[in-house]
């Protein structure tokens, strides 16, 4: 399906493919991803993948999952995850909008702040995102896995090539 590819960062030199959007807060880290809700930043429909994140598969059903707001299942935590997530900008300006840096900087990250502001949001199916350190590397691979979502440690860049090899045959 045709998309426009968007990306926050004050990097400028990324290439003429992308739409670079300023960082316009001081914050750091994870709280970056706060200011992808940012009114009329993003329109429609918008899928978020982490940069840690390997697509295994085609994303189509992400962007489409039928909910206004929709992110994976955190594996420790019960809320979401913020490594994909999926929503109707236009509805959800309000995540940035109630932010408060130096009070919610106190939470664990992001995505509990999101999971606050959100508690309507829906769940990918399991089998969609599967988590490297829980599902990949112990087998529990299968043929519906989109992503492959590398929280934690190890990160796509430190797994062995023979493990990726193991990773693309999910699909």
């Amino acid at each position: 399906m045709p998309f426009d590819f968007a990306c926050f960062s004050n990097v400028r030199d990324l290439g003429s493919e992308y739409q670079i959007f300023p960082l316009l807060e001081v914050w750091n880290g994870w709280w970056h991803k706060i200011e992808m809700f940012r009114r009329n930043a993003l329109h429609g429909r918008v899928l978020y993948l982490d940069l840690d994140v390997t697509v295994v598969g085609l994303l189509d059903d992400l962007v489409l999952f039928p909910a206004p707001f929709v992110a994976i299942s955190d594996w420790h935590s019960g809320g979401i995850n913020s490594s994909v997530m999926a929503w109707n900008a236009d509805a959800y300006y309000h995540v940035h909008e109630r932010f408060n840096f130096n009070q919610e900087c106190r939470r664990s990250g992001d995505q509990d702040w999101i999971d606050a502001v959100v508690p309507e949001a829906a769940r990918f199916p399991t089998e969609w995102c599967l988590s490297y350190k829980h599902d990949v590397r112990g087998g529990h691979q299968g043929p519906d896995a989109r992503v492959i979502v590398y929280h934690g440690f190890p990160k796509p860049w430190d797994v062995e090539v023979g493990n990726l090899k193991e990773m693309k045959n999910v699909v």
